[in-house]
């Protein structure tokens, strides 16, 4: 999710090849909810939440770097 348009996303996925959703939150309404939303810049702070069938957040991944990081969201994963 991010402060991106929903246009924005179409393009990038289409760019990009994606099949999987992106959501888009321009206001940033649901960024500010789950305490991701930078307070100075508006935008959201790289964060990855790993979330179970119940609906309980089970990890939360902090100013995540892109290198490495779909490996360990993927272990966490496997440990649900």
């Amino acid at each position: 999710m991010s402060k991106d348009t929903l246009e924005s996303h179409k393009s990038f996925a289409a760019k990009h090849g994606l099949t999987s959703y992106l959501l888009a939150d321009p206001d940033g309404i649901v960024l500010a909810r789950l305490g991701v939303r930078n307070s100075i810049t508006g935008m959201a702070a790289r964060t990855t939440f790993v979330i179970d069938k119940s609906g309980i957040v089970r990890h939360v991944f902090e100013n995540v770097s892109v290198r490495g990081h779909a490996d360990v969201v993927l272990a966490a994963v496997a440990s649900l």
